[in-house]
């Protein structure tokens, strides 16, 4: 493959980045669906917020990672998930994409380190 042939892009023009949602007792519950927070997983719950495969990018702290989910999860709020415009994306080569990215340098200037949207989807990229 010719990667001198790949178009280049930004995030944002490929995908939206969807905020998590609040969640109580995600440690302690005995649910199978994986919950999700800045840096990785956090504990379970019975109800997924997200359904398909993508990328969850960690959004608040010193320290924000990047990670992929294949089956149902939940994101809470210090963390974005992917949602591709295009059912063309392949989610698996946009995780490692992003793991090349320093999203830790995308800080907003606020006094708790965080990454915006904005930021994130200005981020140029190469697709095939």
């Amino acid at each position: 493959m010719n990667s001198s042939k790949w178009e280049k892009t930004t995030w944002g023009e490929l995908a939206t980045l969807e905020y998590g949602k609040s969640l109580r007792d995600y440690q302690g519950t005995k649910g199978d669906i994986p919950v999700y927070g800045t840096n990785g997983r956090i504990g379970y719950t019975d109800k997924p917020l997200c359904t398909f495969p993508t990328v969850i990018i960690g959004r608040k702290g010193a320290y924000r990672g990047v990670h992929y989910s294949n089956k149902p999860f939940f994101v809470i709020d210090t963390a974005f998930y992917l949602k591709p415009k295009s059912p063309k994306i392949d989610l698996k080569f946009a995780y490692y994409q992003l793991l090349t990215q320093d999203i830790n340098s995308l800080d907003s200037g606020s006094a708790i380190p965080s990454t915006s949207v904005s930021s994130t989807f200005k981020c140029r990229i190469k697709t095939r």
